[in-house]
C-alpha cells in the first residue's frame, strides 16, 4: 500500500507534506542552543556560497537548521524522494543523485545550482552507508568550484534511533538540543590523489569529532 502511494505524484505530496508537518512541530519544539552560528551568514555575506556536509543520520532536522535557499542532493529511491519532497516545504530543491547510482549528474546538477546562488547540502555518507563514511563526493565538490566546506551537526537530549543503517536521529518533542556548527573549510582546486584522500579522511575525521563534541555537549546539558 505505502509503496503504491509512494509511486503516485498525488500520494507522495501528501505523504511530504505529513512528513514536513511533523518535522516543524517536532523542530520548534526542542529548546535549541546553536554554536557559531554566525559562520553561515558570515560566508554568504562575503560572496561564498558554501557546501552544507552533515551525516546522513542527522538529516531530519537540517531543513529545519540550514538556510532555505539551498539545493540538496537526494537519493533517487524512494524513500529519497519522500524525503527530497518534505524538504521542499522548506524551500529546499532536490537535486536526484548519490554516490551510488548518478553520481555524475547528480553532482553537476548540483554545480549548476550553486552557481545560481543556492547553499549545496550533501550527507557524504548517503544514501546507504557505512554510516559515518565520507565518501569523495563533498572532496570533488569543493576542489571543482573552489567553495568552502562548512560542516554542522546537531544532539538532542532524547531521540529516537531508526531502525536503518545510519541509526537517525529523531529529536523527541520538548527534549534539549545543541546546534553545533564548524568552521569553513577550503580545499586547493589541484591535488594528486594522495592529497585527494588525506582531505576525504580529514573532512570525515573534522565531522566525526564535532558529532562526539556535540553529543557532549548535550549530555552536559
Amino acid at each position: 500500500m505505502l509503496k503504491k502511494i509512494l509511486r503516485s505524484r498525488p500520494g507522495l505530496y501528501v505523504l511530504a507534506g505529513i512528513v514536513a508537518f511533523l518535522m516543524v512541530l517536532i523542530c520548534m519544539s526542542v529548546r535549541w542552543r546553536a554554536h557559531n552560528k554566525g559562520e553561515m551568514k558570515r560566508l554568504r555575506a562575503s560572496g561564498c556560497t558554501p557546501i552544507l556536509m552533515f551525516w546522513h543520520e542527522h538529516i531530519f532536522c537540517m531543513p529545519w537548521i540550514g538556510p532555505s535557499f539551498t539545493a540538496a542532493l537526494q537519493s533517487p529511491h524512494a524513500d529519497g524522494r519522500l524525503l527530497a519532497y518534505a524538504t521542499m516545504f522548506f524551500g529546499v530543491k532536490p537535486v536526484f543523485g548519490s554516490s551510488n547510482r548518478q553520481a555524475l549528474s547528480g553532482m553537476r546538477a548540483l554545480m549548476r545550482e550553486m552557481q545560481n546562488g543556492r547553499v549545496a547540502a550533501i550527507s557524504p555518507d548517503g544514501p546507504r552507508g557505512p554510516a559515518r563514511n565520507l565518501a569523495g563526493g563533498a572532496v570533488a565538490l569543493a576542489q571543482i568550484t573552489g567553495e568552502p566546506i562548512l560542516p554542522c551537526v546537531w544532539a538532542t537530549n532524547k531521540c529516537w534511533r531508526m531502525n536503518s543503517w545510519d541509526k537517525m536521529r529523531i529529536p523527541k518533542p520538548f527534549s534539549r538540543g545543541q546546534i553545533l556548527w564548524g568552521d569553513p573549510i577550503y580545499l586547493p582546486k589541484k591535488s594528486t590523489k594522495e592529497e585527494q584522500e588525506l582531505a576525504r579522511k580529514t573532512l570525515e575525521d573534522t565531522l566525526n569529532a564535532l558529532t562526539e563534541q556535540c553529543d557532549t555537549l548535550v549530555k552536559a546539558g
